[in-house]
């Protein structure tokens, strides 16, 4: 190593010793620091007050009752282990409940909620759901209404001020493939796309990093 280069190399580590000494890190340290972006909630839940997640697709757009499952399920798993509720009615005693309602009898949902012991509500309308927008490209998107009901209320909607409730849109960040054509694939590649928009739903109510964020309004 000639003279130059050493008493380069020499003068850089004094520098960058200096600087450890008494600068402020500025630059990629930050992402150590403060990691990514993140999104609040739109709603923070009360833990301990008995939750049910419910998900109404009365029109229907789903197709399969099984996908309404996996929505309800993928929401309430969520929201347990990100501890966004800690007190939660299982999804299953609310669709139980509203099984049993006849065409020109609904019920609504206070009365399915109170019927099974839960205070508070995560209603979903499912308004749109589908692998493709052509038949023949995979693009998966669905579109919701989310709504929080407190079931202790004159007025049981408490989120969001407006009635027809939070928009919620769900697509995939990936590059469009081919749709698959035989039923099993389908029926595959729906219920996993199902699992992804129950996740969507309960990212609503906890902080999330931005990179998990779907759309809304």
């Amino acid at each position: 190593m000639n003279t130059v280069l050493r008493m380069i190399i020499l003068g850089l580590l004094a520098a960058a010793a200096t600087c450890f000494a008494g600068c402020n890190i500025v630059g990629p340290a930050l992402v150590f620091a403060d990691g990514p972006p993140t999104q609040d909630a739109r709603f923070e839940l009360e833990p301990e007050r008995p939750t049910i997640v419910f998900i109404d697709d009365r029109l229907p757009r789903l197709g399969r009752r099984q996908l309404r499952n996996i929505i309800a399920e993928s929401c309430q798993k969520a929201l347990l282990e990100r501890k966004a509720v800690v007190s939660m009615i299982d999804y299953r005693a609310g669709f139980a409940i509203s099984d049993r309602e006849t065409p020109g009898q609904p019920m609504d949902i206070v009365t399915i909620a109170r019927t099974v012991g839960a205070q508070i509500v995560v209603f979903a309308t499912v308004d749109g759901f589908s692998l493709s927008p052509d038949g023949a490209t995979m693009t998966p998107s669905a579109s919701l209404r989310v709504k929080v009901i407190d079931t202790g209320k004159e007025s049981p909607r408490v989120w969001p001020a407006e009635a027809e409730g939070f928009p919620l849109n769900v697509t995939l960040n990936q590059r469009p493939t081919p749709l698959p054509r035989a039923p099993a694939d389908v029926m595959r590649a729906e219920n996993a796309f199902a699992e992804q928009v129950g996740a969507a739903v309960s990212k609503l109510f906890y902080e999330h990093e931005t990179r998990e964020s779907v759309g809304g309004r």
